[in-house]
C-alpha cells in the first residue's frame, strides 16, 4: 500500500515512496520475532520507516531504510539520553543496537 502513494500524498510536499526501501522494510519485519508495537510509514523523502512505541512508558524508536541498503535507528525514552545508530541491518553492531536500544530481536 505504501508503494502506491503519490508524490505529495500528505498534502505537505512529501516525496513519492522509494519502492526499494519499502521492500527492505517488509523483509526486515518478516525477520523480527520480538519487538514493541510497531507500524510502517514513510518519511518526507519517501524512505520507508518502521516506528516502535510503548505509550505506557513513553518509549519511541524508529528505523529508516535507505536506498544504499543501510538503516538509521533512533530511540528516545524518558529519563534516558536519546541514541541513534546507522549501518547495515545485518551487521553485528546494528543487531546489538536493535536488541539493546529498540528491544527488537531478529531471526
Amino acid at each position: 500500500m505504501l508503494k502506491r502513494l503519490p508524490k505529495n500524498h500528505d498534502g505537505e510536499g512529501a516525496e513519492a515512496p522509494l519502492p526499494e526501501t519499502v521492500d527492505m522494510a517488509i523483509a526486515f519485519i518478516d525477520r523480527m520475532y520480538l519487538h514493541p508495537e510497531f507500524f510502517a510509514t514513510l518519511d518526507d523523502d519517501g524512505h520507508a520507516v518502521i516506528e516502535f512505541r510503548n505509550r505506557e512508558i513513553g518509549f519511541f524508536a524508529d528505523l529508516t531504510f535507505h536506498r544504499d541498503g543501510t538503516v538509521t535507528a533512533y530511540r528516545r525514552e524518558p529519563g534516558k539520553v536519546s541514541v541513534e545508530s546507522s549501518g547495515f541491518a545485518a551487521s553485528e553492531e546494528m543487531i546489538s543496537f536493535l536488541k539493546k536500544e529498540l528491544r527488537v530481536e531478529m531471526v
